[in-house]
């Protein structure tokens, strides 16, 4: 396997902010024309998706604002938005948001579904609600993974466009079990239809394993053969972990790739990114990863100032005061070579 120098920076977010004292974390960014990095993140507090942008190539971050908040009512995301992707079409210049939400502001796990909404390339923050939403909700899942019983959460993980439509890569998990799944969806923007190829459960020793992050392998480019069938390869990174009890158990992140026309993953067996060093801001946690993606159908990892940069979650402690922070990845031997070998 590849050997790759890792330099771990953070947190990058700004705490306190108004309504937001503790955490901000499961970060999506992207890089857009002009060459600013975007990066959107959850707050528990404020039940809201936050936006920080750089001009600097990911030197330094400044807060933007609240993109995705509450929209009140009995709306299905009335009282919570959390779990965003933010992923940029280039061929419309338009940027997809996916959320997660639901009605009761105060509930815990349980009741969420994904919606979706659209912003000008020049202007993030600039949300529309898509009209349908919400686009997957727990029954539809269920109507295809009957195992899956009754879902106690939902959640949008990583869009991007491919050459067989839109590819949503999403999360969900048991009541009963409190074991996380991850699960693929075909579709547009706004339709997607759940997949029996391609699901990922968790091993031993691990209880769950969740928040993936996909694209497409530099070497195998993902496409069509001259019969149809699809040939290259995905790589999804995740993250792997324990819940005995204890909110926020060590979780680390893993490596999984495929071949499109059959859907197998195959784990690599590398773990890539432990939690940090004790005394460090993600001491006991580094989880919820997202590298840098860009192209014209934002599926490669682009490299910046001679760096990928992966941006992902950590936390001192269970007490899941979490925030953001980037792992600095030198191209010299890049993410998904080291990760696939």
């Amino acid at each position: 396997m590849s050997s790759y120098l890792l330099t771990r920076r953070g947190p990058i977010t700004t705490l306190p902010l108004p309504g937001e004292s503790k955490s901000q974390y499961v970060p999506m960014p992207i890089q857009l024309p002009s060459g600013d990095i975007w990066f959107v993140v959850k707050g528990d507090e404020s039940r809201s998706i936050h936006a920080y942008k750089s001009t600097d190539s990911g030197a330094t971050f400044a807060y933007q604002g609240i993109v995705i908040a509450p929209s009140g009512g009995s709306n299905w995301d009335g009282g919570m938005c959390l779990d965003p992707v933010m992923t940029y079409d280039a061929a419309t210049a338009t940027i997809h948001y996916l959320w997660k939400g639901k009605t009761d502001p105060n509930g815990g796990y349980g009741g969420f579904s994904i919606g979706h909404g659209t912003a000008p390339g020049a202007n993030p923050m600039a949300l529309t609600r898509d009209p349908l939403n919400p686009i997957l909700t727990p029954a539809i899942v269920q109507a295809f993974f009957p195992w899956t019983g009754t879902l106690g959460d939902l959640y949008a993980s990583d869009a991007m466009r491919d050459p067989w439509g839109v590819l949503l890569i999403w999360c969900g998990f048991r009541d009963a079990s409190g074991i996380y799944h991850i699960f693929r969806t075909r579709g547009g923007w706004n339709s997607f239809t759940p997949r029996v190829e391609g699901q990922v459960h968790p091993t031993a020793p691990w209880s769950h394993v969740q928040a993936p992050c996909v694209f497409q392998h530099p070497d195998y480019p993902v496409s069509l053969d001259a019969q149809g069938n699809g040939v290259g390869r995905y790589v999804l990174i995740f993250t792997e972990g324990h819940d005995s009890g204890a909110v926020g158990a060590l979780h680390q992140m893993s490596a999984w790739c495929l071949a499109d026309g059959n859907w197998n993953w195959q784990r690599t067996g590398n773990l890539f990114l432990p939690s940090g060093p004790a005394g460090a801001w993600d001491a006991k946690l580094a989880y919820a990863a997202h590298l840098l993606k860009g192209g014209a159908r934002y599926d490669v990892p682009i490299v910046v100032d001679g760096k990928q940069l992966l941006f992902y979650s950590g936390a001192p402690t269970t007490s899941f005061t979490a925030r953001s922070g980037i792992a600095d990845l030198v191209v010299g031997a890049p993410v998904e070579t080291a990760v696939i070998g």
